[in-house]
């Protein structure tokens, strides 16, 4: 079983037989979960923990894992476990991401102005030190059962005052684990669980009381986290957890605003051999996901689609094959096509056919009241106050001027999202992070430009300016319920040109 640091970016497992490897990375979060009483076991190089219900995860969570075929299976045989997760570099799996902040480069100037106001609010309204156990235990759990009933879910580990107690003294004695809290008149509102471990900073567990929401010390506690890791050279990287299998556009949007980048990888799901063959096909799949459209507010049927999907594209490997209901909210490139391309037949004609096809369908009285509108928003006055400032010149970097068969390099995730605007769009043209983040500093060769286009909806023949295909490089369809399997269309402004790998491959040697 190979493993990848997400830090390193390299493989991080020594050579020989696995059940030979030391197992050192994850000690830290292995003793604090086995502290809290949850099962823990090597196996492979890897330790790993109960996670949630059935499942258990690799431990620490940012090393990533590419398994040897069977190697799972055989684990889960052994060890007689019904559920894993797994980060992997290469693997199939649930597109996602972790949550990731280097501290050295982290500064309240770069975080939204919303944010960065927040901030200031909440550091001026409130106090933030370390907490001790012992306040914890005591200050900690109204905290939790305010936070969970807001959340609408009960975790016993945080709402049963025996688990709580255990958890408190899990947090005293495992290595690595400390708590820092805001308090506004001396009482604690908010507190942060964090766990610090080979140069990592893992942000664990946070909760807060309504009254810390609303003057900003949570924000504000999670700012200066962040802040004093960057005095730490020892720490590298903080993560902050994965990505949400289940959709939440809120969390996700707080997140990074707060300076978190999500680092793209998949996550592996498997299940036991024996419940494979009724649980992961193309049936069951379909059912649930059938179920879930029937009730779509069971946050359990989505996150049980959620998962037998992600189990099915792990362990056999096929792209999703129908997901969430909520698909109208999820960027598609094509539908956007009319805000990122020109006409490429003659305008006027085009005006007089859709006239001539209003009066058809829709009646003399209603062709010439939506004419009438069209004509009154584009006179001279108004049009060229609306057009000053439009469109401005292709800087260097938006006109690479690529061809076929040349290589290029995608960008990294701040750098393409330094050229969106506040809807995510490159001069109306949507990155989709579900579907782009993941290609993220990969070479890619490219198919051919993209000059013209057709859209089906429309009948419209339009034009394209420095945009490209990469060969190989399609849309899976994740969260529209399509297998269109689409090329992705790129801006040249998100990429770079890159060697050829053949030719470095000839001049090394």
């Amino acid at each position: 079983m190979r493993t990848y640091d997400l830090l390193a970016g390299g493989e991080t497992s020594p050579a020989g037989p696995a059940s030979h490897r030391p197992c050192r990375e994850g000690a830290a979060l292995a003793q604090f979960l086995e502290l809290r009483g949850r099962r823990v076991f090597e196996a492979s190089g890897v330790h790993w923990g109960h996670y949630r219900g059935p499942f258990y995860c690799s431990l620490p969570y940012q090393m990533q894992i590419d398994p040897e075929p069977g190697e799972i299976s055989e684990l889960m045989r052994k060890t007689g476990i019904r559920a894993l997760r797994f980060p992997s570099q290469n693997h199939p799996g649930l597109p996602g991401g972790l949550y990731v902040c280097q501290p050295g480069e982290y500064d309240i100037n770069r975080l939204s102005r919303q944010s960065r106001s927040q901030i200031r609010h909440g550091l001026n309204a409130c106090e933030i030190r370390p907490v001790d156990p012992s306040e914890l235990l005591e200050a900690g759990y109204p905290l939790n059962l305010e936070t969970m009933k807001r959340h609408r879910r009960f975790d016993p580990e945080f709402g049963d005052p025996a688990q709580w107690k255990r958890f408190v003294d899990a947090v005293r004695r495992a290595p690595g684990m400390s708590v820092m809290g805001a308090y506004v008149n001396a009482r604690l509102v908010t507190y942060m669980v964090t766990c610090r471990e080979g140069g990592w900073l893992h942000l664990l567990y946070q909760m807060t009381d309504n009254e810390g929401l609303r003057c900003g010390a949570s924000r504000a506690l999670d700012y200066v986290v962040v802040r004093d890791s960057a005095s730490d050279p020892s720490i590298r990287m903080i993560e902050n957890g994965f990505v949400s299998v289940r959709r939440d556009d809120g969390l996700d949007t707080y997140k990074r605003r707060m300076g978190f980048t999500v680092a793209p990888l998949n996550l592996g799901i498997w299940l036991h051999p024996v419940a494979e063959p009724l649980l992961v096909n193309r049936v069951t799949v379909s059912t649930v996901k059938a179920l879930w459209r029937l009730r779509p507010g069971d946050y359990r049927l989505e996150l049980g689609a959620k998962l037998i999907e992600g189990a099915r594209m792990s362990m056999t490997n096929h792209f999703p094959i129908v997901r969430s209901g909520g698909a109208a909210n999820e960027p598609c490139q094509h539908t956007d096509g009319k805000k990122y391309s020109r006409l490429w037949r003659p305008y006027p004609l085009f005006l007089l056919r859709l006239f001539l096809q209003g009066l058809r369908q829709q009646g003399v009285r209603s062709t010439l009241r939506k004419s009438a509108s069209y004509l009154a928003a584009r006179l001279p006055g108004r049009a060229a106050k609306e057009k000053t400032g439009a469109r401005t010149p292709a800087a260097a970097d938006e006109a690479l001027g690529l061809e076929p068969d040349e290589w290029v390099e995608v960008k990294s995730e701040p750098e393409i999202r330094a050229t969106l605007d506040g809807q995510g769009k490159h001069r109306g043209m949507a990155f989709v992070p579900a579907e782009m983040l993941s290609h993220c500093g990969r070479r890619y060769r490219v198919l051919k430009r993209v000059e013209k286009i057709f859209l089906e909806e429309s009948r419209q023949n339009r034009r394209l300016k420095n945009t490209v295909l990469l060969e190989g490089v399609h849309c899976q369809g994740i969260g529209l319920d399509c297998d269109r399997a689409c090329f992705l269309f790129w801006r040249e402004v998100w990429l770079k040109r890159a060697e050829d790998p053949q030719n470095k491959k000839e001049q090394t040697q």
